[in-house]
């Protein structure tokens, strides 16, 4: 499994970003994540997640589905 210490990664010629979401990444990794965001004028710029130093929980949510077919019905086919 690919890991990113700084949580991004530019590669192709810097035409192309790896993203790795995941900071300390299955609690043993110590690894940044990080977030890419883009304005109204297509600049981008980066937020980098650093590691918890505690240990967190996580529980399972309940997953949500959306058909689209049905939600483009109820909009009058406009999105």
């Amino acid at each position: 499994m690919m890991r990113l210490q700084d949580g991004y990664e530019f590669f192709a010629g810097r035409h192309m970003i790896t993203i790795f979401s995941a900071p300390n990444y299955c609690g043993s990794f110590n690894n940044c994540g990080a977030i890419l965001t883009v304005d109204d004028s297509l600049r981008c710029a980066f937020i980098t997640i650093s590691p918890s130093k505690d240990k967190v929980k996580v529980r399972p949510s309940k997953r949500l589905e959306i058909d689209l077919d049905d939600e483009l019905e109820k909009d009058g086919g406009e999105m």
